[in-house]
């Protein structure tokens, strides 16, 4: 008789294993899934926006570089000290990292005007100065730590730092060659 009890609970353990299509599956309603989800995407996005260090992260300036060609042989950077100061670094270091990129004479039409033009003696096209840009940005600007912007260039017993005001990590970074 105590057999019997046995066998008969591994039958019943065996028949619920067993695939049966007619027996329909206990599922959670998608409905109920669905308002959860929407609740914590609300619930985050109120997270979100209620944090200012978060907004800090969020709040990218984007640097549209103009270019345009002057006759056959220059090339004008038409926004060169709104960059600059985008960057927060002085126009005369973004100068000399052009002039030994493009290795080609660069003039600064009026150094102390607002929005004065970079002349590069050579044609290039817009995407040719934005990759250069991209380039300064990533060696002189950006912070190798936590990637902000938010950093300034500091001159110590020779050598050039770059000096994060976010994560306060400093790093040394090349000199122009």
């Amino acid at each position: 008789m105590n057999n019997n009890i046995i066998m008969d609970d591994l039958k019943m353990d065996l028949d619920l294993k067993v695939f049966n299509p007619s027996r329909p599956k206990k599922r959670a309603p998608l409905v109920t899934i669905t308002e959860e989800y929407n609740e914590m995407l609300v619930d985050i996005y109120k997270l979100v926006n209620s944090n200012p260090e978060i907004e800090k992260v969020q709040a990218k300036q984007t640097i549209n570089i103009k270019v345009s060609q002057v006759g056959s042989r220059k090339t004008s950077f038409d926004n060169f000290i709104d960059i600059c100061r985008i960057l927060e670094r002085e126009p005369e270091h973004v100068q000399e990292f052009l002039r030994l990129e493009f290795n080609t004479q660069v003039n600064l039409s009026d150094p102390n005007g607002d929005g004065k033009k970079l002349y590069i003696s050579s044609k290039y096209q817009q995407h040719d100065v934005e990759n250069i840009i991209k380039k300064y940005i990533n060696e002189y600007v950006l912070c190798k730590n936590c990637k902000s912007r938010n950093t300034y260039l500091k001159k110590d017993k020779g050598l050039l730092f770059l000096c994060c005001k976010e994560c306060h990590g400093t790093m040394s970074v090349p000199k122009f060659k």
